[in-house]
């Protein structure tokens, strides 16, 4: 988390800016064992509602940039996500394989 201050107009007012890490997450769409072409991702970020999405390619990968670090849950419209029911985004978090 970086932190900013700056003042803003008169003497006695500031402004403060709190900007925190995005993430980059790779991961692949897998149902029975098959990558999943074309399905909607979204990145929910459970602390503020927050969602970022992509589309799996051919071979069912997706990457999904500017993701807040920190709680996820994910869809994969039109299917069902059973697992990971979370997930924890972090700068160095290995890929994640969401099973449909």
């Amino acid at each position: 988390i970086q932190v900013v201050s700056a003042l803003v107009g008169e003497a006695n007012r500031s402004l403060t800016l709190v900007v925190k890490p995005a993430v980059r997450i790779r991961g692949i769409v897998m149902n029975g064992g098959k990558p999943v072409p074309g399905a909607r991702i979204t990145a929910h970020t459970v602390s503020t509602g927050r969602a970022t999405d992509a589309f799996s390619q051919d071979d069912g990968r997706f990457v999904i940039d500017g993701v807040p670090a920190g709680e996820l849950v994910f869809t994969a419209e039109p299917w069902t996500v059973e697992q990971p029911k979370r997930y924890v985004a972090k700068a160095d978090a290995p890929e994640v394989t969401l099973q449909v």
